[in-house]
């Protein structure tokens, strides 16, 4: 959304619906500087509000008959260790997930948002937001270890099947332990959590590249 209204603001600023593309990309922005100040010290980007007793598992694998499928109290109680909000509204610091866990993806894509929006506003706090998501992938974690094979200090082996540990590559990422929400990195060497992912490695090239732009 940042991505494509932060275009047409750009490519289109005298539009007639450009003053609520500017709106929506000034109301994400403030949404960001508000919530990058609740996960201290590490500063990342909590994933998002859920509400109990909101969701739909129609469309939802689950390998079933194998490990059983979510339900609804697995749900609810994932949701209610977030930040309380209000009686039934909760900020999640990391997703709600039941099996194939792994998060960098979701920390990357809010840092590309903000990196976007500090571009489109000339904003320096929404950079410094964006690039302490980068931070925290590149060790500044409670695990104090980068995740990207090669680069860092302390970055653990990646699982990967075919290509074996290649350089720069970067995992699915850190994870939360069955209904918790913190961060959990087993220290095991197995999928999802460490399996090399192409797009959590395109995304940290596209935000490396960003910092490379002048502001």
């Amino acid at each position: 959304m940042a991505e494509g209204l932060s275009m047409l603001l750009t490519d289109a600023p005298t539009h007639p619906d450009a003053p609520l593309w500017q709106a929506s990309c000034e109301a994400y922005a403030d949404y960001l500087r508000g919530v990058s100040q609740l996960i201290e010290p590490y500063g990342i980007l909590p994933s998002a509000v859920y509400e109990v007793d909101n969701t739909d598992y129609k469309n939802l694998y689950h390998e079933g008959e194998q490990v059983g499928l979510p339900s609804l109290e697995e749900y609810n109680a994932q949701v209610r260790n977030g930040i309380p909000l209000s009686k039934n509204f909760y900020l999640r610091r990391f997703p709600v997930a039941y099996q194939f866990r792994g998060f960098h993806a979701v920390v990357m894509g809010k840092a590309k948002a903000a990196f976007i929006l500090a571009r489109l506003f000339n904003d320096k706090a929404l950079r410094d937001i964006a690039t302490r998501q980068v931070e925290y992938i590149l060790g500044y974690n409670p695990f104090a270890m980068s995740t990207v094979y090669g680069d860092g200090y302390d970055y653990p082996p990646l699982y990967g099947a075919y290509a074996g540990n290649v350089v720069g590559a970067v995992p699915v990422g850190i994870e939360t332990f069955e209904n918790e929400d913190e961060p959990y990195f087993p220290m095991q060497n197995n999928c999802t959590y460490k399996e090399i992912w192409t797009h959590t490695t395109a995304r940290l090239l596209w935000c490396v590249a960003e910092l490379f732009r002048q502001p």
